[in-house]
């Protein structure tokens, strides 16, 4: 971490940690560096070239053109940025030390979506070592002297912030921007030895309501320019980027899943994004519904690893799934009491409360209300009239066994079906023998 940059954030009404992103020198003497490294300009006539200097030892880029002109995206001077894609920033610093012998506009760029949105933070015009002040080119205003933080949306420009002031040429200077939740800060200093220092010779801040989202970075150069040899070469340094650590737990903010919560381990048992420390519901699925037992403000869930089940879900029926959370799967529809045959009970049709096994079904009407397989059987059996028993039973005449016992009329149908049993050892017909047996035992009876 560069040693100035707690100074910075103090300076610059943050109250948070820095932590390095990514640092870029790598500028490569008489070369163009728009390609390169994913850095890219929105003026393709500029070639922004690397140069080192001798006399310094510094490597350097600088941008090639010194025009103006055109509007936001058109591909003209005014979209002079010089952006480094593959590293999109939220809350983030950047800043470097530059040196310029013009006297027009330069600055820094973040959130940059493309040619016609980003965050501008500029300086124009130019000042020297004795105060002397001349007057600049500006991309947003008339104003020749002038230190802006604006937002390029739409490819229409809105200033957040500005003061009449500007840089020192033909000096080795710094500035620096920031975006913090919303927060947007601008640096300038006199002496890049000074950058990050508590006292900036320049400072502006702004808040902007509905930011941009995040975005790309990189530096700015309009009507400020010229290759090695003219007389108004701008000269960029190393360009270096650093992480908000809002909560100061070692975790930049664009990657902490607590941003406002110290939180070193950041756990996220639900991945998320939101991790535990700060996460007001666990939830596993993603169903609104909290993981049992992990506290927070949501209500917990009964099934943490089914989106589909949560308190107030729909109930599917016999699927053996407790969807809504009510402790038991449905398996009785129509509320009548009797299970589903589905699910193994005995009622025939769950959607009709009026047909159970406990229902009367006394009418014939093509419908099985008891759920017994036959329709109507539940009729009352009229047992109030006689049997059907025309024939009346004549126990005192003679049993008819007038018919030959060898001829299968051995034995008489008794009504109901039944029959009498012609016995054995009673004489049969025609013998005299056993006819007057029959005549003594009546005379026997009566004097008796």
């Amino acid at each position: 971490m560069h040693a100035f940059l707690l100074a910075l954030w103090i300076s610059s009404a943050g109250h948070a940690a820095l932590l390095e992103a990514w640092t870029y020198s790598s500028w490569i003497n008489g070369t163009s560096m728009v390609g390169v490294d994913g850095w890219d300009t929105g003026y393709a006539t500029d070639l922004w070239r690397g140069y080192h200097s001798s006399t310094t030892g510094y490597d350097y880029v600088q941008p090639t053109t010194d025009e103006n002109g055109g509007d936001w995206g058109a591909g003209l001077p005014r979209d002079n940025w010089f952006t480094r894609g593959g590293y999109s920033h939220d809350d983030v610093v950047i800043g470097l030390p530059y040196y310029t012998y013009d006297d027009d506009c330069v600055g820094l760029v973040l959130h940059q979506q493309d040619a016609e949105n980003f965050y501008l933070f500029f300086l124009t015009g130019g000042r020297d070592a004795y105060g002397g002040t001349s007057i600049g080119s500006n991309p947003v205003s008339s104003e020749g002297v002038y230190a802006a933080i604006a937002k390029i949306e739409g490819g229409m420009a809105t200033v957040l912030a500005s003061s009449e002031e500007t840089y020192l040429v033909e000096a080795h200077v710094a500035f620096a921007a920031s975006f913090d939740d919303g927060v947007l800060t601008f640096s300038y200093w006199d002496d890049a030895d000074d950058l990050g220092g508590a006292s900036p010779t320049i400072y502006l801040e702004a808040e902007d309501p509905d930011p941009l989202p995040a975005g790309i970075t990189g530096m700015y150069a309009y009507d400020s320019g010229g290759p090695s040899g003219t007389e108004t070469p701008t000269y960029f340094r190393t360009f270096h980027v650093w992480y908000v650590d809002g909560d100061d737990d070692g975790v930049g903010d664009d990657l902490d899943v607590c941003e406002e919560v110290y939180d070193p381990k950041q756990e996220d048992a639900d991945a998320d994004g939101l991790g535990d420390a700060c996460d007001d519901c666990t939830d596993h699925d993603g169903d609104g519904y909290g993981f049992p037992g992990s506290g927070g403000t949501c209500a917990e869930d009964c099934d943490d690893t089914d989106p589909g089940a949560y308190p107030g879900a729909k109930e599917i029926p016999y699927d053996g799934i407790d969807q809504d959370c009510d402790g038991e799967d449905l398996v009785d529809v129509d509320g009548d009491g009797y299970f589903a045959r589905e699910r193994g009970g005995d009622d025939c049709d769950d959607n009709d409360a009026s047909i159970n096994p406990g229902a009367v079904d006394d009418t014939v009407d093509s419908v099985d209300q008891d759920c017994d397989g036959v329709d109507g059987n539940d009729a009352p059996t009229d047992d109030t009239g006689p049997a059907d028993d025309t024939a009346p039973t004549d126990d005192t005449s003679p049993t008819d066994d007038s018919g030959d016992g060898h001829h299968g009329h051995g034995s008489n149908i008794l009504p109901g079906g039944g029959t009498t049993c012609a016995c054995a050892g009673v004489p049969a017909r025609g013998s005299a023998a056993g006819l007057l047996l029959g005549l003594l035992l009546l005379v026997w009876r009566r004097r008796a």
